[in-house]
C-alpha cells in the first residue's frame, strides 16, 4: 500500500493497526521513503570577522586578504556559506599574524583555504 504525504514534514512515524476481533496481525516491515537534498560540495565562506568586524569587501572568491590590526592580535572567525560544511580556524599567534581558515564542504570532496594577515 502507497501512502502520498505530499507537503508533509514530519521527524517520526507512528503506525497504528487495529485487528479484528479474535484475529491478529503480524508486520513484517514498513518502509518509509523520502526525498533528501544530496550534500553539498559548497566549501565556500560567507564572510570573515576580524575582532567580531566583517572584513570589508569580502569576496567568497577571494582567498587572501590583509587586515590593519595594532596591539593585541584579534580573534579571526569566519562562516561558512553551506551551514553543513566544517570549518576550522587557526589563530595568529606570536610573530605569525596570519590567520588560516578551512573550510571543507558537507560531502568532505572539496577543501578552500582562506589566508587573512593582520598588517601593522
Amino acid at each position: 500500500m502507497t501512502l502520498p504525504l505530499d507537503a508533509v514534514t514530519a521527524s517520526s512515524v507512528r503506525v497504528v493497526m487495529t485487528a479484528r476481533p479474535e484475529t491478529h496481525m503480524v508486520v513484517s516491515e514498513i518502509e518509509v521513503l523520502g526525498v533528501v537534498p544530496a550534500e553539498s560540495g559548497d566549501s565556500t565562506l560567507s564572510s570573515i570577522s576580524v575582532g567580531g568586524t566583517p572584513v570589508t569587501g569580502f569576496d567568497p572568491a577571494v582567498t587572501s586578504y590583509e587586515v590593519p590590526s595594532r596591539g593585541k592580535l584579534p580573534g579571526v572567525s569566519a562562516l561558512a556559506a553551506d551551514p553543513y560544511a566544517e570549518v576550522a580556524v587557526t589563530q595568529p599567534a606570536g610573530r605569525d599574524r596570519a590567520a588560516v581558515i578551512t573550510v571543507t564542504s558537507e560531502d568532505g570532496a572539496a577543501t578552500s583555504t582562506y589566508r587573512v594577515t593582520l598588517t601593522k
